[in-house]
């Protein structure tokens, strides 16, 4: 199961949302404007830890999509939390 800090679980939950109402992931520059950060290399490092954990991968052109790992998280899966769940954990509400 892919662990996620508290950040990666909001980046993925963010990325989720954006996916779900436009078709494609967010751009660096996106993310980065949404959590407020200065610069879309913050974004750009985010996404490369959930890569390293396996929550993202890449296509053969180089852009970020979800592994099948990560869309258990947001479907839910027999024996898989869901991100929410994972969120509340993490959050220490669970």
């Amino acid at each position: 199961m892919i662990q996620l800090t508290h950040v990666q679980g909001k980046v993925m939950e963010f990325m989720w949302r954006f996916y779900e109402e436009n078709d494609q992931l967010p751009t660096m520059a996106a993310i980065a404007g949404n959590f407020g950060w200065g610069s879309a290399n913050n974004a750009d490092q985010h996404c490369r830890y959930l890569h390293s954990k396996g929550a993202l991968e890449k296509n053969v052109l180089g852009k970020y999509k979800f592994s099948r790992g990560a869309k258990m998280f947001f479907y839910g899966a027999p024996g898989v939390l869901c991100i929410k769940e994972q969120i509340k954990r993490i959050k220490g509400q669970a």
